[in-house]
């Protein structure tokens, strides 16, 4: 097995590998061997026709789905014993040639975690919670979404291409569902919003970069301010869902590890708005404990002054006392 790596933006690893056409040969055969067992061809008990002949009755593309399944995860395997990858996400194939006459050709995408540079975001956080309060006797606390816009704000993320790629395309598809279930095309409702597809596109391009951007910063600043989720936490999570179907949906694997991205984001986000709330409260019991400060002070030396008038008037009474002493002395 050969590799060639291609670096491109954001931690983003292309990987191309080549092998042997026996080697794609190989993996077909055994998907062949292994399909043949549920294959009936006429003549043949089911499972018992010779391999050449279940060949030419066998769907080509399942038999190449199954050899793929097999093959792909000892690839990945391989390559990532190699290079030592940290991906965030699943690797992404691209299947450029497999075929048993050829020789085989694929590419992994890897993709890690991006630069993230946030700024700020504590003193963003107060100051809009600040603002927004002035002058108020009842305070508001700060959304989950302003809380998110803000981080945005105080933050560079360097998101990769292929994410923003993907987030568009399942955004994409949402909407035609969607349109789909009130009876109208996609391109009835790029006429009623006077867009082009292009344009809808490229509109939702954007919010797909906001989209990953926010998630990002809020998962960053998580790690940061030592934000944790639990298990208990995810399983009395699901515990409340009415239904038992879907308790069961949800408390696979992958489910667990959705609902625990929720998990952190909400917590991660009620307690910036905490923060918020609390950074203008110390600096409200900062500044009282200054005034007080301020005002002890104050009338700590109106104290001093007042001594010293009273003293500097009962020396000028004794010199005048003792004055008419001497007078009547003589």
């Amino acid at each position: 097995m050969k590799t060639e790596v291609e670096k491109l933006p954001n931690n983003v690893y292309k990987v191309k590998v080549t092998d042997s056409k026996e080697v794609a040969k190989k993996y077909l055969d055994e998907a062949l061997q292994h399909e043949a067992s549920n294959v009936e061809v006429k003549g043949f008990r089911k499972g018992q026709a010779p391999l050449d002949l279940v060949k030419k009755n066998i769907d080509m593309g399942k038999l190449r789905g199954h050899a793929l399944n097999h093959m792909l995860p000892k690839i990945y395997e391989d390559v990532q014993n190699q290079y030592k990858y940290k991906p965030i996400v699943q690797p992404r194939f691209n299947i450029i040639t497999f075929e048993e006459d050829k020789d085989l050709e694929i590419e992994i995408i890897f993709i890690e975690k991006p630069e993230i540079k946030i700024g700020d975001y504590k003193k963003a956080l107060t100051s809009t919670y600040e603002k927004m309060n002035q002058g108020k006797n009842e305070k508001t606390k700060l959304t989950n979404q302003q809380v998110v816009d803000i981080l945005i704000q105080n933050s560079e993320v360097g998101v990769p291409e292929i994410l923003i790629d993907e987030e568009t395309d399942r955004m994409m598809s949402s909407l035609i569902d969607q349109t789909a279930k009130l009876g109208i095309t996609l391109d009835d409702y790029l006429k009623s919003i006077n867009k082009t597809p292009d344009q809808l596109r490229e509109d939702y391009k954007k919010n797909a970069k906001r989209t990953l951007t926010g998630e990002f910063v809020v998962t960053e600043v998580a790690n940061e301010i030592g934000i944790t989720v639990t298990d208990t936490e995810i399983s009395q999570t699901i515990a409340a869902v009415p239904d038992e179907k879907s308790r069961e949906v949800l408390n696979q694997p992958d489910q667990r590890l959705y609902i625990k991205a929720i998990l952190m984001k909400n917590k991660t986000l009620e307690k910036l708005s905490e923060m918020a709330e609390g950074e203008i409260s110390k600096s409200t019991a900062k500044s009282n404990k200054s005034n007080k400060k301020e005002h002890k002070n104050s009338k700590d030396k109106e104290e001093k002054s007042k001594d010293k008038k009273n003293e500097k008037s009962k020396r000028s009474d004794n010199d005048k006392k003792d004055s008419k002493d001497k007078k009547q002395s003589k």
